[in-house]
């Protein structure tokens, strides 16, 4: 928990207070790796481009020199594991001409005992796998963002998660939960309507 690290702002250095603890910063860093590829790409003058870090994605301005978007599709939680020359389709398609789309979900590295799924992302208030989030997508301007917001709506839930989103500006999200008979169950964020093109949260709410 966050009672094992203390960080100073004075010196801008982090500390672990115990004794075996480790920081993971794994809900964070394809974003940030996102991120600093864009500012790269942007440097060398590079002005369209998808940066794409295992899925997490980021939309560097137009796609075509008609200012077409890039199109995004969120993964279907169902599907399992991807392979990257499958042509499975997407559960909800975006369109995006800057900023981020980053997914969390029990699809790719969760694992299954007995018929029972299980995610690798831990609630700290109970130090287990969350259980309701299937695949959670937020766009958001900078990747970093919309990486760890992904992870942090998956362990608040759709009602909580989605009042956040609606919070914050430039912000959106689609929150898919597993229903208890396995089915998927659909929640977004108000923005989210305005940048999906179809699939699940294209109807307003």
């Amino acid at each position: 928990g966050l009672d094992a690290f203390e960080l100073s702002e004075e010196t801008a250095t982090g500390r672990l207070r115990q004794k075996g603890a480790f920081l993971d910063l794994g809900g964070i860093a394809k974003g940030y790796a996102i991120d600093a590829a864009v500012a790269v790409l942007r440097e060398t003058g590079i002005t369209s481009a998808l940066v794409d870090a295992g899925g997490d994605l980021y939309a560097l301005g137009a796609r075509d020199e008609h200012g077409g978007p890039w199109r995004m599709g969120v993964r279907d939680p169902r599907e399992g594991p991807s392979d990257r020359h499958d042509h499975r389709q997407p559960i909800a398609v975006v369109a995006l001409t800057e900023g981020s789309l980053c997914s969390s979900g029990d699809y790719e590295r969760g694992f299954v005992v007995g018929e029972r799924r299980y995610s690798h992302i831990i609630d700290p208030r109970s130090g287990r796998p969350v259980e309701a989030a299937a695949n959670v997508s937020v766009l958001a301007p900078r990747a970093v963002d919309a990486d760890a917001l992904a992870t942090a709506l998956s362990v608040l839930g759709p009602e909580a998660g989605l009042a956040l989103i609606d919070g914050l500006e430039g912000t959106a999200a689609l929150y898919v939960a597993r229903g208890e008979g396995g089915e998927l169950v659909a929640h977004a964020s108000r923005a989210w309507a305005d940048v999906v093109i179809s699939g699940l949260g294209s109807e307003r709410r």
